[in-house]
């Protein structure tokens, strides 16, 4: 008996070593937060969100690629070019009267990021239950409804559209760059600081359903990805570019990462 319980105290060690031995933590968390309904003028609701918090446990003050980009709190999904013919564009009342269909029975991973070294980071909805055509629906479901959010909140995007950019330039990752134009790509993290990045899930919460979000892996990656046209071949070829050693007092972090997932339902089931 004895033995045992030295083995199991032995693997409660073990297991809280490893969870502080990495210099970076990245905690998923669902909070819930009052607010003005982007579906109603005038009224204050209770939205969900889900955080992304980066803790530098270091002595080093470390940056490094985010694993997520933020468009003011909505999530990217791109998948109308997956659909024949596209998902049409909803409009403020296909939203309030929710013209979508519905998952409540539903269980979904939700990986956030599959492309960690490109520009976009898409999040993509995977259920083993449905067929292909409907998991791609409810991904279009809610890039519509995110589409409809984030020009809500960005009235300037309507009527200036910014060309939608996959992929870094090499000119991105120059330290001035990094350090200006492009910042919001990366986190800058002192020893022992965190940063936490929100994103609005009403568009979950509309299409109802359990979601559980996770990152696709553990490690950030010490490269961007880019791409040119190759003529010769047709066809584009992609390049791994290495981000700057040091940019100011900030060394570049790569490696793994202590991370978690994060569940939550939407619906009465």
């Amino acid at each position: 008996m004895k033995t045992k319980k030295l083995l199991i105290a032995v693997l409660i060690f073990l297991q809280w070593q490893m969870l502080f031995s990495q210099c970076l933590n990245v905690k998923l968390s669902v909070i819930w937060e009052m607010e003005s309904d982007i579906l109603k003028e005038d009224s204050i609701v209770n939205v969900p969100k889900l955080s992304i918090t980066y803790h530098n446990n270091c002595t080093t003050n470390y940056y490094f690629l985010k694993l997520s980009k933020n468009r003011g709190e909505t999530p990217w999904f791109r998948c109308a070019v997956l659909t024949n013919p596209p998902r049409e564009k909803l409009n403020s009342e296909d939203i309030k009267k929710k013209l979508f269909d519905k998952y409540v029975n539903q269980n979904f991973n939700v990986t956030i990021g599959k492309e960690p070294a490109a520009y976009a980071y898409y999040w993509w909805l995977h259920n083993d239950s449905i067929n292909m055509f409907e998991e791609r629906l409810v991904n279009c479901n809610l890039e519509s409804i995110y589409e409809y959010i984030y020009e809500k909140i960005n009235p300037h995007y309507v009527n200036k559209r910014e060309p939608f950019k996959h992929w870094f330039e090499p000119e991105d990752i120059l330290p001035e760059n990094i350090s200006n134009f492009v910042k919001d790509q990366f986190v800058f993290l002192k020893a022992g600081e965190s940063y936490t990045d929100t994103y609005n899930l009403i568009g979950f919460k509309l299409v109802e359903g359990c979601f559980t979000f996770i990152l696709p892996k553990n490690t950030i990656e010490n490269y961007i990805l880019t791409t040119q046209y190759d003529l010769e071949n047709e066809k584009y070829k992609y390049q791994e570019l290495e981000l700057p050693a040091v940019i100011g007092e900030y060394q570049l972090f790569s490696g793994a990462f202590n991370t978690n997932k994060v569940t939550v339902c939407f619906g009465e089931k």
